[in-house]
Order: C-alpha cells, then structure tokens, then sequence
C-alpha cells in the first residue's frame, strides 16, 4: 500500500470536485492539516475517514487504497489491496505485541530485583530478647533487648532486692581478660542505645557475644557490690515469609534435666509448679517440705531453695542449661548437684500433688 500513491489520488479526486483543503476538511470533518498530509503521503486516512472520503468521492475504499480508478473486473487488484492490509495489520499486531512482552520482562525484574534487595536487606534484621537474671539476694525481670541492623536498644526492666536499696547499676561486658564498662546510670528504668561499633565491643557482628557476655553490676547502699549475669531470651525474628499466628511447638520440650532417668521432666515440673504454686511479681511459689520451688515465667528460670538452704538456680535454654548454686563453683557441678538432689527427692514435686 503506497502511501504517496493514495495521496496524489486524494488530491486528483479533491480537484475533481473543485475542493480547497479547508472545504474538504470541513465535509469529513477534520483538520485542514490532516487532509494535508494525506495529499503529501505522510499519513493514511484511518477506516471511519475512508468511509466518507468513498461517499463524498463517490469511489470505492478499495480504489482509495490503490491511489487508482480500478475496473469492475479488477478483482486481482481488489484481493491485492485487501491481503496488504491484513499483513500490515498482522505486522503491527506482533510489533505491538513483542513491545507489550519488552515492557512487562522490564517490569517483572525492576519488582523481582527490588523484592529480592529487600529481602537481603531486611531478613532477620530485628531480632527481640527477653533479660532477665538473678542470684541469692537480686532478681532482673521484664527486660527487653531489641536488635536492629543499625542500631540496638537495651531496656533492663525491673529489680527486685531482697537486702540493701540500690544506688547505682553498670553494664559490663566482659571481652578476654579486660571487663568494659558499657553503660552506667542510676536508673535501671532507661533505655539504653547501643550504637554499632561502639567501643568496638558491641558492633552488629559481635552481638552474639554481648548476649553470652554481659553482666549486671549493682551498688548497694552500703557501696557493696553484687553481680548478675544477664539472661537473654529470643522472643522474636523476622524471619518468616508469611506470618503465622499458630505458635510452633518446641521439639526440645522434652529436654530430661537427669538423662538417667525418665521419671525428671523439666516442663512437667514447670507446669506442677505453674497449676499448683502462687503466683507473684512474675513469678510461680510452690513449697513442699522445707523445699521452695521458684518458676520466673518470664525468663524461664527454675530455683531450687532446699531444706539446707542451698540455692540452685537453672535456666532452661535450647539444648542447654545455664546453671548456678550457692554451694558449687561453675555451672557444670551445679547441673550435676541439681540433677543428684531432684533424683534424691524423687521429684517431690509429683508425689505432693498427687496427694492433693
């Protein structure tokens, strides 16, 4: 289809008629520049235009296309014209369909690429600990330590003491053989913020060995001085592709505090003590026999206070105990000591509710 070719038929046929451009443009109507166009070869008349062009030319669309007065019996010409157009039309069509493709690939990975930094860059970037702690005389709880990429924020929650009033608390964490001081105040209710890197002791890649390391100085009254070592739990991690309310169930549940026998089951304690004891500042009391068993909930910590006044306290943590007493040095022999008195007392726990 010769676009030039129709073009100077158009003007012939305009002439015929006697027409200027602004009166032939006025019949269809359209623009003076459009039939200009037309004539000059730059631009085809679309289906509707062709249509009123053939009525007020009286010819048909078929001789518009071939820019030529055909005969009746010019059906070669005719199924000519009509099979251009439909291979032009074809053309077009997959033209525009490969650009559709091009633009929609083009989106697919501008989504894909920023999905995919996201994830880099955002999973398991906030992860939220529980602290916690205690010895004979102190008790840490209602501790939140939040952990961020950039920046990390400790709150030290409540103290409960048993003896003098507290006038001061220090941060310490211990790295090799030199203990720094991380922070210092004397309200234990503020927030501390952690910046990455500083003192290089606390960066996002020693985080991990702040959780194992840190400890809770107090300053009594009387200027003496007790330590805690902090307790830190994970409650939280973005971690998950889709959230799920369902709480997953812990396999190691299950965990026996004495392997050497079955009849010790550190939760069936727990929930002995939980059903059966008082429960007071964040906390399970249950007495049997001069015995004292202690469930704090919120850091999951078992104490033991025996008829001899022996303390022993055990926090359950995944496939691990963190174990101290008043009568052993490290947490090894306190695991082994805890481990030989429950299997003495044949887990009193048990037999006294049976009997209730």
């Amino acid at each position: 289809m010769d676009s030039n070719k129709i073009g100077k038929f158009i003007y012939t046929l305009r002439k015929e008629k006697n027409l200027s451009q602004y009166q032939l443009a006025e019949m269809i109507p359209i623009s003076r520049q459009a039939v200009s166009k037309w004539e000059r070869g730059v631009t085809i008349p679309d289906s509707s235009t062709l249509l009123r062009l053939s009525e007020i030319f009286d010819v048909t669309i078929n001789e518009l296309l071939n820019g030529k007065r055909l005969q009746e019996n010019s059906i070669e010409n005719l199924e000519s014209t009509t099979l251009e157009i439909i291979d032009q039309h074809n053309i077009k069509k997959k033209k525009d369909k490969r650009i559709i493709v091009i633009l929609g690939t083009i989106i697919f990975i501008l989504i894909f690429s920023f999905l995919l930094y996201y994830f880099i860059t955002s999973y398991s970037s906030i992860k939220v600990y529980k602290v916690g702690g205690t010895n004979e005389e102190i008790d840490l709880y209602d501790g939140l330590f939040i952990v961020t990429k950039e920046k990390a924020y400790l709150k030290l929650g409540k103290i409960k003491n048993r003896t003098d009033e507290i006038i001061k608390i220090n941060v310490i964490l211990k790295k090799k053989n030199k203990e720094i001081l991380v922070y210092q105040d004397l309200d234990i209710d503020e927030i501390i913020i952690i910046y990455n890197g500083y003192n290089e002791c606390v960066s996002s890649e020693n985080i991990k060995y702040f959780l194992n390391n840190s400890f809770l100085e107090i300053v009594k009254k009387n200027m003496e001085t007790e330590r805690i070592k902090l307790i830190f739990k994970r409650d939280f991690v973005n971690n998950n592709f889709l959230y799920n309310t369902k709480k997953n169930i812990d396999k190691d549940n299950n965990t026996y505090i004495n392997n050497e026998s079955n009849e010790i089951n550190v939760i069936d304690a727990i929930n002995i003590i939980k059903e059966n004891g008082i429960y007071e500042n964040d906390s399970y009391i249950f007495t049997y026999k001069n015995t004292k068993y202690i469930y704090f909930d919120n850091i999951e910590l078992l104490r033991i206070i025996t008829e001899d006044n022996n303390t022993m306290d055990l926090f359950v943590k995944k496939k691990q105990y963190i174990c101290s007493s008043s009568a052993k040095s490290n947490s090894q022999e306190c695991i082994k000591y805890t481990k030989k008195y429950i299997k003495k007392t044949k887990w009193n726990l048990i037999s006294s509710t049976k009997n209730q």
